[in-house]
């Protein structure tokens, strides 16, 4: 992903991964619908957060999209095996994205090729619909002009959906999906999107967006399970874990049996804030004990046998490794 400056990239360092994720939702949310899972496959790095290039155009690059996709031609952002999301500082389209006119089935489609790019000015970066979700649609191909429902210009006409509306004049448009499908694919799932059509309807022996090879079709891998160490004649036992703050999800808890002596939570991170907040609570939600700090983090805190539960909270895009050891 990338976007344009003058404004400075590190005022959305936290926003951008939450569009993607707005985006990646919309993708699986409606993958929901007929069954299955669907989820971007975006480039991330190799404590798997998101890609994010800054990126300055000349004064004319972001004038159309033609000059845009010259531009980052002519920048190298031009892989045959990607697909870019452009956040652009501009005003002059809502959203705007390439297709290509091809509606056989199979992973011989040209829309299962790359060096295509999206691009979403400022406007609407980030709104509640997810433009984002629908330019990207369009890289994967939907929705072809030999649809069901297909209008003039890649788009649909069966209301209510995340790719219709009437793009051209006298279209006429038809309501057979609740107002709240508007945030989704597929109204009926019979033009561009289902994750197993019949294979004699038209998404079986036509082009089908959900089975793209830019979507990941399972879900994110299980976090590791915990580490428990119980140290000989030391009468205390040590429990790890590790993980990453995403999405809405900005804190994470576990949960341990303790004897009675100091309980000892320490946390090393990356990525996200300059701060983790470790919290320790009885079962019955009574905090124990708190403390704030940056990598290398510890919390001690006296208690007796119980339950208790250890949280580490804090921005968006952490990556971490906590420890907690504790009496037996």
């Amino acid at each position: 992903m990338l976007r344009t400056s003058p404004i400075a990239i590190s005022s959305f360092a936290d926003l951008i991964p939450q569009w993607a994720a707005n985006a990646d939702a919309v993708f699986n949310n409606s993958a929901a619908k007929t069954g299955g899972v669907r989820h971007l496959r975006w480039v991330t790095d190799a404590s798997c957060n998101l890609d994010v290039l800054s990126v300055t155009l000349s004064p004319t690059g972001d004038d159309n999209m033609t000059n845009t996709e010259l531009e980052m031609q002519w920048l190298g952002l031009d892989r045959v095996d990607r697909k870019y999301m452009i956040w652009m500082d501009a005003n002059l389209y809502c959203g705007i994205a390439d297709i290509r006119y091809d509606d056989q089935p199979g992973p011989l489609n040209m829309n299962n090729e790359g060096r295509t790019w999206a691009r979403v000015d400022s406007g609407c970066w980030g709104y509640y619909d997810s433009p984002e979700a629908h330019e990207i649609m369009h890289m994967l191909g939907g929705v072809q002009p030999s649809a069901p429902h297909a209008s003039y210009a890649w788009h649909c006409t069966d209301e209510s959906d995340r790719m219709c509306y009437p793009d051209g004049p006298g279209l006429t448009m038809t309501y057979t999906c609740a107002g709240s499908e508007e945030l989704l694919f597929d109204c009926n799932n019979d033009d561009y999107f289902h994750t197993s059509p019949s294979p004699t309807s038209y998404l079986g022996t036509h082009w089908n967006a959900a089975m793209n090879v830019y979507l990941e079709t399972a879900g994110p891998a299980a976090p590791p399970p915990t580490t428990t160490t119980t140290i000989p004649g030391g009468g205390t036992t040590t429990s790890t874990w590790s993980g990453s703050l995403k999405g809405k999800n900005l804190s994470a808890t576990y949960n341990v049996r303790s004897g009675s002596g100091t309980m000892v939570t320490s946390a090393t991170y990356s990525g996200g804030g300059s701060t983790v907040t470790l919290t320790v609570k009885t079962s019955s939600g009574t905090v124990v004990g708190q403390k704030s700090g940056g990598s290398g983090v510890s919390l001690s805190v006296a208690v007796s046998a119980g339950d208790y539960s250890v949280t580490i909270s804090g921005a968006r895009n952490t990556s971490f490794l906590m420890s907690n050891t504790r009496p037996v």
